[in-house]
């Protein structure tokens, strides 16, 4: 998931091209837009779970020390 890790390790948001290259199949071209908002969007929100559990962890973890 090269895709994911650019955007998680490098805040390098997913361009339409990357994510293109990565399908199985090429979408046509009047469909690519909305097949590259969507996921960009299913990305972000995978991306922002795992975000939020981090900081969750983190703020327990603080909070225990405190």
């Amino acid at each position: 998931m090269p895709i994911i890790d650019n955007y998680v390790y490098s805040d390098r948001k997913p361009i339409g091209d990357d994510i293109i290259t990565v399908l199985n199949e090429e979408p046509r071209l009047k469909d690519r837009r909305n097949i590259i908002n969507k996921i960009k969007e299913i990305i972000r929100k995978f991306v922002s779970i795992f975000e939020d559990q981090k900081l969750s962890r983190a703020y327990k973890s603080k909070k225990e020390y405190l």
